[in-house]
């Protein structure tokens, strides 16, 4: 499973109707009125990795720009998310997701 879209309607103010494109490979659009979604083949995308490493994603900005919020914002997502019943762990200290589905 991977992550290529994450649209926040409202996260304590700081994101507000703003969509994260979180992949290389695929250009992705929200549109909130019809709330509607697309997502095309990025022409553009040239796969640098070995066969198994799906993409690296990194999330870059100047101090203050909302970087800490948004994996905070994951986090909470996240842990929402997964069952109970699921191995996993969540942590706010590392911005660590981890989880094994049986």
């Amino acid at each position: 499973m991977e992550l290529i879209f994450l649209w926040i309607e409202n996260y304590k103010n700081i994101f507000v109707d703003q969509g994260f494109n979180l992949s290389s490979q695929y250009l992705v659009t929200y549109d909130k009125d019809k709330k509607e979604i697309t997502i095309q083949d990025n022409p553009n995308h040239v796969h640098l990795f070995h066969k198994d490493i799906v993409d690296i994603k990194a999330i870059v900005g100047e101090n203050g720009s909302g970087k800490s919020s948004l994996f905070k914002y994951l986090l909470s997502a996240a842990s929402n998310i997964f069952d109970a019943s699921e191995s996993q762990k969540v942590s706010d200290d590392f911005f660590n997701i981890q989880t094994r589905i049986r």
